[in-house]
């Protein structure tokens, strides 16, 4: 878009937004460069959370960052979209634990799935939910057959929004154990559905007062 911008129409305006990967990703002296090009040709930059307007901040960057959360509706991602015919629908009965979100090394699926023996030896009825799809989906699957657990994961892939408040708010725990994040809607979107919900403990959760005393 700057390019274009630069090359064939001036007058343009260009908004960007700051979600987290995208500027947490292209650390070395290459992508830091391109980061800051990118940005000092804004007309307005935005991000979702304080603490990327911090890290913004950080780099030098010399205007305001203002701040723009991503919302959730609360009537739709409710704990009263509860559904225990899921279970039925899946073939368990037992607890389960959710993840949602892209099946990549940065969202922590791997360290998931490793825990899960752990967990199942302690609790026997104990399934994972998995939904996303990523290029690591059927690495994944592979590894739950070599800890002998397939049983006990189950990949849904891709759902469909309108059915993600059932899976939320049906849930025992959700868990998100990425090494890096903005503001993940799905942390928004796991607590206005009322599920417990665990996170790594990263700057964007532990840095709000609010969601220290609700996120573990």
């Amino acid at each position: 878009s700057v390019l274009y911008k630069k090359i064939f129409h001036a007058r343009i305006k260009i908004l960007g937004t700051i979600h987290g990967s995208d500027f947490n990703a292209l650390n070395g002296r290459g992508g830091r460069t391109l980061k800051t090009f990118v940005m000092n040709r804004l007309n307005l930059l935005t991000a979702v959370s304080t603490s990327l307007q911090e890290a913004v901040q950080r780099t030098g960057y010399p205007r305001e960052v203002p701040l723009f959360p991503m919302g959730v509706d609360t009537k739709c991602f409710a704990p009263d979209k509860k559904d225990q015919g899921l279970k039925h629908q899946l073939g368990f009965n037992g607890p389960f634990l959710l993840f949602i979100g892209a099946i990549i090394e940065g969202k922590g699926i791997r360290y998931l799935i490793n825990a899960v023996p752990k967990l199942v030896a302690e609790f026997p009825n104990l399934k994972l939910m998995v939904i996303g799809q990523g290029k690591l989906l059927d690495e994944m699957v592979s590894l739950t057959e070599s800890l002998h657990i397939e049983e006990d994961v189950i990949f849904l892939g891709s759902v469909p929004n309108q059915q993600l408040p059932a899976f939320y708010a049906t849930a025992d725990i959700f868990i998100l154990p990425s090494f890096s994040e903005g503001f993940p809607i799905v942390i928004k979107e796991a607590l206005s559905s009322g599920v417990s919900t665990i996170v790594t403990d990263l700057p964007v959760f532990s840095s709000n007062p609010i969601l220290k005393e609700t996120l573990f």
